[in-house]
């Protein structure tokens, strides 16, 4: 014997007008229904038109039919076959506002309703109660290793579309060039950074991510060496970000930032440890990481600003005391000294064999 499934394609029919809701479930269809029934009698359907005839004709005058039971990959095609047949949009015929199954394409919502709906949703997300609610069932939520695992699969398909990715692209470049659109999000931002620390400092960070789930650091780690080697966004990436520092305060603030976090000795310890243990188990690693360094002190205008930025740090007597303060500790490890001691060593020889070799450059280029 085969059991129907509990999804599936239903309609609300209105006895007296002959009108109808078409509509489809995946969580079951009394448990649809009963949402239904909830929202029309508080007066608050998405659809205007059944709330509309709801309220004329009564809860009575409407019953609840399922159409068709099918399992979950169809649903949406066949409820777009029964708005289709019936034409439950046209509202001659039906309380349908939306032409396309499983989204609201096609309908235009005044600017009005707009910011009606924006006011609502603002009012009820100031309320704390409900952002910790909301919280908290979100983390329960994520805690399932399925839900994440289909969300980063939509999520991925999504971003895939290249529709998609120029309209996200394009909404950004418009608010970003609004200057005040731009100090709401830098400052959104800043508060996100300190929001962070403070959840870093409760445990929930996301280092945890990336130690409870398998792969989720490689998975970053190649995405960041795929979009870096694209020209056009490290281009970008490096203009926005001059753009942002040559902002009047805007090094102040994230100083003040990097300070704060900073300012843990717990943590700078975990990053410290983090650091030795990624860079002795990865020796290309550190192969890059000097190879990006040269190749940003090469520059007689790096060099400059890396110098002058040093000189502005060293005039602040508490900035001395907690740099005399480290360097005091990492050398009162034998270990260390040695370590610090073999690297002065390989730079001075780096050093003396690159001035070598642009002394016989000069004399070729002279001969």
């Amino acid at each position: 014997m085969t059991v129907a499934p509990n999804t599936g394609v239903y309609q609300i029919f209105c006895v007296v007008s002959g009108k109808r809701y078409i509509g489809s479930t995946q969580v079951g269809f009394k448990r649809r229904w009963n949402s239904h029934l909830q929202v029309l009698r508080k007066n608050s359907h998405h659809s205007q038109h059944l709330q509309f005839a709801f309220n004329k004709y009564g809860e009575d005058a409407f019953k609840f039919e399922v159409l068709e039971a099918i399992s979950e990959p169809y649903v949406l095609s066949l409820e777009q076959a029964y708005l289709n047949w019936y034409r439950s949009f046209d509202g001659h015929h039906g309380y349908n506002i939306c032409p396309v199954a499983g989204n609201c394409t096609g309908i235009k919502q005044s600017d009005a309703t707009k910011a009606k709906r924006s006011a609502s949703l603002k009012a009820v997300l100031s309320n704390p109660d409900i952002r910790h609610n909301m919280s908290i069932s979100q983390k329960k939520r994520w805690e399932d290793p399925e839900v994440r695992r289909r969300q980063s699969e939509l999520q991925t398909k999504r971003m895939n579309d290249p529709v998609v990715k120029a309209n996200c692209s394009e909404r950004m470049t418009r608010r970003w060039s609004d200057p005040a659109e731009r100090e709401s999000l830098t400052a959104r931002l800043i508060q996100m950074g300190k929001n962070c620390e403070i959840q870093a400092r409760k445990g929930y960070s996301i280092r945890n991510h990336y130690e409870t789930t398998p792969g989720a650091r490689d998975n970053r780690s190649m995405l960041s060496v795929l979009m870096w080697e694209n020209d056009s966004h490290r281009t970008k990436i490096v203009k926005g970000m001059s753009a942002h520092y040559d902002k009047p305060g805007a090094r102040e603030a994230h100083s003040a930032i990097v300070r704060l976090i900073w300012s843990d000795q717990e943590r700078r310890d975990k990053q410290a440890e983090y650091g030795r243990k990624r860079y002795e188990d990865n020796p290309e690693a550190r192969a890059v990481t000097a190879e990006l360094t040269r190749a940003v002190r090469s520059t007689p205008e790096s060099r400059a600003k890396t110098t002058a930025a040093n000189l502005k740090r060293y005039e602040d007597p508490a900035q001395r005391e907690q740099s005399s303060k480290i360097m005091t500790k990492r050398y009162s490890d034998p270990e260390e000294r040695r370590k610090q001691s073999e690297k002065l060593k390989a730079s001075w020889v780096i050093r003396k064999a690159a001035k070598a070799a642009a002394e016989l450059e000069a004399s070729n280029a002279n001969t």
